[in-house]
């Protein structure tokens, strides 16, 4: 026996039933990302540095009370605190979506990339941060490190070593040789361009342990000068 054909109401229902089934959730293979974004900032091609800085999941977005952001409440001045240091600035940045920029997740696009101005400004603040966390002395000495990263790996090569706190102290002691080496030659230079009526008084100096100051040596003269000018 042949069945017979179904009626047009029931074509209907199958078109309709096939039009509701779900589509692949997965992506295509063939959808391509924006090469300059990492795990912390995918986002499409059209992406604005405007939407990247307005957008509060984005790494790259930065609220005006992050203007005056203080990372540490002890600045790093060696390898005497580094550890403590690095984990509250890793906290500090973590919990602000900003860690990517020290441990090289979020590097550098290319300068033609929509996105180079939000890096450039996210790494500049964030720079800011570091370097303020930093003593007056280290502060200094990283005066030309241009990014973040560079920043982190900088203060780590110096102190995470387990020889760096012997390192650091014996950098110290050089340190203060050479500046007392300088203080030295500083006196010696303006003694040696008195004129001879003052020999006496800078044989005295010459044989004072420690040698006095620059300073000292100034004030000395000019009492001198005073008792001729009086006598």
């Amino acid at each position: 026996m042949v069945s017979e054909l179904p009626n047009s109401s029931m074509a209907s229902n199958v078109v309709v039933d096939s039009e509701t089934l779900p589509t692949d959730p997965l992506p295509s293979t063939n959808s391509s990302t924006d090469p300059s974004m990492t795990t912390y900032g995918r986002s499409n091609s059209n992406s604005s540095m405007d939407d990247q800085n307005s957008n509060p999941p984005s790494p790259y977005f930065l609220p005006p009370s992050d203007n005056s952001v203080i990372l540490v409440s002890q600045p790093l001045t060696g390898p005497e605190n580094y550890l403590t240091w690095s984990r509250a600035v890793f906290l500090s940045l973590s919990g602000r979506n900003k860690f990517g920029f020290v441990n090289g997740q979020i590097s550098m696009p290319d300068p033609s990339s929509s996105l180079y101005n939000a890096w450039h400004r996210s790494n500049t603040t964030i720079l800011s941060w570091l370097v303020n966390s930093l003593s007056k002395e280290l502060q200094f000495s990283v005066m030309y490190i241009h990014t973040a990263r560079d920043l982190w790996i900088d203060m780590h090569d110096r102190f995470s070593q387990p020889n760096a706190l012997r390192f650091f102290e014996v950098q110290k002691e050089i340190l203060k040789l050479s500046q007392d080496a300088q203080k030295k030659d500083q006196v010696f230079h303006f003694l040696m361009g008195l004129n001879d009526s003052y020999a006496n008084l800078r044989s005295q100096i010459l044989i004072t342990e420690p040698l006095p100051g620059i300073n000292k040596v100034y004030s000395l003269i000019l009492q001198e000068e005073k008792r001729r000018q009086i006598g």
